[in-house]
């Protein structure tokens, strides 16, 4: 338990590889701001939520965060909350394991300094702010997705270069706030890929932007706001579809 914030001033952590060797039963820490040099594998929780008293955290190196690395138990929940994460860099969050997965909760990612990638694997993943990289985001690999604001995933947020793909895989996704999904570039744009979007808790809105969108199930969304049409043309609801067109449905699902 590493807590930089006593005595009403905090101060900065800086970790290397941890639990390289060993793996730590958990690891939890706090303060003005930490910066992540490698990677971390535990057997239990990493707890990350309470570094946010300064600049958050930041990525001096790719980074990879292992709650079960043997991958034969219960994996541990991995929660950074309100910690913003920063940094030039890929992060691999991994709470996935043969046995039972962890969760994942993240806030507000690259907001000053894109990721290069993100990537997350394990249960229910839950969403609390924005993201920005300029790489791939990879949640395909999580059981559910949960939205707990308003938020955006841009993988090429100076629309500059190459945009990374958005990828959601067939995780379901849900919660009563909208979703934007920006995979647009100046040069060459990614490609996005969705579950079932808002069943058992419609999204408010819902926006996808980039080279090719690739539904793997029905979208919901609490009323008719749905633009796809920077998509290669795909549309909330196909032409002469009658039905609530605040859902959209992938062709010959009917």
């Amino acid at each position: 338990n590493l807590n930089a914030a006593s005595g009403g001033s905090a101060v900065s952590i800086s970790l290397g590889t941890v639990g390289g060797g060993t793996p730590l039963a958990s690891l939890t820490a706090g303060g003005g701001s930490a910066t992540l040099n490698g990677n971390i594998s535990t057997t239990g929780t990493v707890n990350l939520s309470q570094v946010y008293y300064g600049s958050g955290i930041s990525l001096g190196n790719a980074v990879t965060i292992d709650t079960d690395p043997s991958n034969t138990g219960t994996a541990g929940n991995i929660t950074f909350n309100l910690a913003p994460i920063n940094g030039n860099y890929s992060l691999t969050l991994d709470a996935s394991s043969s046995g039972t997965p962890g969760s994942i909760a993240f806030s507000s990612i690259g907001t000053t300094t894109p990721l290069a990638s993100l990537t997350a694997k394990g249960g229910s993943l839950n969403l609390f702010n924005s993201i920005y990289t300029n790489g791939n985001v990879d949640f395909s690999a999580t059981s559910s997705i949960t939205l707990n604001s308003t938020l955006t995933i841009d993988t090429d947020s100076a629309n500059t270069g190459t945009a990374g793909n958005i990828l959601f895989g067939t995780a379901p996704v849900n919660g009563a706030f909208a979703l934007t999904l920006d995979t647009t570039s100046a040069g060459t744009a990614g490609s996005i890929s969705l579950g079932t979007v808002g069943a058992s808790t419609p999204l408010t809105g819902l926006a996808a932007s980039g080279g090719g969108l690739a539904p793997h199930g029905n979208f919901l969304t609490s009323n008719a706001n749905m633009d796809f049409l920077g998509n290669n043309g795909v549309s909330p609801g196909p032409a002469g579809d009658t039905r609530n067109k605040n859902t959209w449905r992938p062709a010959g699902d009917n």
